[in-house]
């Protein structure tokens, strides 16, 4: 089941502010990182029930998937 997927202003703005503290140590990392992040986000698009339901939410609707250390949270 494939869904359109939404950032957020707020997701952005972390994904800007990840990049940003990434980059003062390696640009190319920086990049490397925002880029798979968008690519989880396409996967979530296209299976968004893959990702396990947030523990403390109790909503079968709000899931998270992980990159790295990174929780994205989508519904």
């Amino acid at each position: 089941m494939a869904a359109e997927l939404i950032w957020s202003s707020e997701s952005l703005d972390d994904i800007d502010a990840i990049a940003g503290f990434i980059a003062r140590d390696s640009p190319h990392h920086a990049q490397r990182v925002v880029a798979a992040l968008f690519e989880l986000g396409d996967a979530i698009a296209a299976h968004p029930l893959a990702g396990r339901t947030v523990p403390e939410l109790h909503d079968q609707a709000v899931r998270e998937r992980f990159l790295y250390s990174y929780r994205v949270i989508y519904r």
